[in-house]
């Protein structure tokens, strides 16, 4: 699954008009562990929007292993990836049926096509 990512006002943020998203900002660390992912893949974290590529399994060799620490309630959940961690919305629940012990995500170029792939 692959979701376009863009940042407004230093949060990062989608749409999915499929799903009746728009603006849906990533907040409460999220943003922050966004951007160790991508300048860790050598990925700008300022100016151009950026496909995340994100599943329950890993579907490529250098996708991230990303944790569930605990859940928080109200169908929210903290996530670490190395020593960052994020929260995660209800809106979660969408893409992955629940909040899983455990997913994988990549960045890859804005310009990537395939199964899933949203439009910058």
């Amino acid at each position: 699954m692959r979701l376009t990512l863009y940042k407004d006002h230093e949060i990062w943020m989608f749409d999915d008009a499929a799903q009746g998203i728009e603006c849906e900002p990533f907040v409460d660390g999220s943003t922050e562990l966004i951007d160790y992912i991508l300048e860790e893949f050598g990925f700008p974290t300022v100016g151009e929007p950026v496909v995340v590529e994100f599943g329950l399994e890993r579907t490529h060799p250098d996708m991230v292993e990303i944790r569930k620490l605990k859940d928080t309630g109200d169908d929210w959940a903290l996530y670490e990836y190395k020593d960052r961690q994020g929260a995660l919305c209800p809106v979660t629940l969408l893409y992955l049926g629940s909040h899983p012990e455990r997913f994988y995500a990549r960045p890859v170029p804005a310009d990537a096509t395939g199964p899933g792939a949203t439009p910058a």
